[in-house]
């Protein structure tokens, strides 16, 4: 029989998740969206309270959590401040670094959930995006050591990590033998860091990274030689549904308020909300919103059961961020001159959710992945 009740325990997680990130990191939100730099007192406040490295094991001081667990986190913190889910998100699963060498995860993994180090992971080239088999990135092996070269782009984190995950294509004599996944510090010689200035979340700091001859020991290839696109498309289906999950958090707390401000707002002698041009459009989104909530948690569900989720990961990714965008675009609208002015968190809000639409994997892209889940490969444009 279906249920679509969470646990006890998961509902005594939500109330204590929700009570922290109203009480703790609501109050700035405002204020740290109009900073570049780097959060690092709400970074450390996340890892102290146990919502960095929610999935990492507890090993290296992560919480251990499922799927569900830690898409309830993020729900609750993005409703807080878009910027705090993100940092979730990012040290949440410990992506890649689970499957570094023992030297590596037990160094950085337990500093990463304390808030004390970030790690940032780049796939993204100036000239291959969406297509991640064409990336250009080469790593050559030589003696004890591998050699790298190429740059990466839109790499979120790059400005203040420690270190960079990256994908690149493994070399012999010149000859492509699959991708591989490196760990390189930032400090090593011959690594270049650039930042970008984003039209929202700002704090989070995204940049390019160029490896000019950089030379990392044997060990830091993380994973199988040759398996890193394999790897890095299994860490995609979990990464585009939390990301879809952020999304609609910010959507759910602009229509809260939208809601609350078409109840006060008076115009020709009554709320906005009884006439239908607002009423509608607001049912509407709540309509939408529960929808998408209960695609994501199935999607975490059969994440949680070992289930292959491609193609509901992807259907959250293209449909979840697009939806929000337009859900706070009508909060902003409704909020009308308010809602304009940078008084109110809304159009802060907006820049926020544009971004995750974008980030690991366009809604164009995802139609493609599900263009090849559900007519085949024989369907696909390339």
């Amino acid at each position: 029989m279906l249920c679509f009740e969470f646990s006890e325990e998961q509902e005594l997680f939500r109330r204590s998740v929700r009570e922290f990130a109203q009480k703790e990191v609501a109050p700035g939100y405002l204020e740290r969206s109009k900073n570049d730099d780097f959060p690092w007192e709400l970074y450390r406040m996340l890892g102290r309270a146990g919502f960095l490295g929610l999935m990492v094991d507890p090993e290296y001081d992560g919480q251990g959590a499922d799927a569900v667990s830690a898409g309830i986190a993020l729900e609750e913190l993005g409703k807080a401040d878009t910027v705090a889910a993100m940092l979730a998100f990012f040290t949440g699963a410990g992506f890649f670094i689970m499957d570094a060498s023992s030297s590596i995860r037990e160094d950085v993994l337990p500093r990463i959930c304390r808030g004390e180090a970030v790690t940032a992971w780049g796939i993204t080239e100036p000239e291959a995006g969406s297509d991640v088999s064409s990336i250009r990135m080469r790593a050559r092996r030589e003696g004890d050591e591998w050699i790298l070269n190429g740059e990466k782009t839109s790499v979120s984190l790059i400005s203040v990590a420690e270190a960079v995950v990256v994908l690149a294509y493994l070399e012999s004599d010149s000859e492509k033998r699959g991708m591989g996944v490196f760990y390189i510090p930032v400090a090593s010689p011959g690594v270049a860091v650039s930042t970008f200035t984003d039209m929202g979340a700002r704090p989070i700091g995204r940049g390019s990274v160029t490896l000019d001859d950089v030379h990392i020991p044997l060990e830091n290839i993380i994973g199988a030689e040759g398996e890193g696109f394999q790897a890095t498309m299994q860490q995609f289906d979990l990464a585009r549904s939390q990301v879809a999950m952020i999304a609609c958090s910010i959507a759910e707390v602009c229509h809260a308020e939208a809601l609350q401000y078409a109840r006060e707002r008076f115009a020709f002698g009554r709320p906005i909300g009884k006439f239908e041009g607002v009423a509608f459009g607001l049912v509407e989104d709540a309509t939408m919103l529960e929808a998408a909530k209960l695609m994501l948690y199935r999607t975490f569900w059969l994440h949680d059961r070992g289930v292959r989720h491609t193609k509901e990961s992807a259907m959250c990714k293209w449909w979840i961020p697009h939806l929000a965008v337009d859900v706070i675009h009508r909060s902003l609208l409704i909020h009308g001159h308010y809602g304009y002015s940078d008084e109110l968190p809304v159009q802060q809000r907006l820049r926020d959710a544009i971004g995750l639409e974008i980030g690991d994997g366009t809604a164009e892209i995802m139609k493609v992945i599900l263009t090849r889940e559900l007519l085949g490969k024989e369907c696909l444009p390339f």
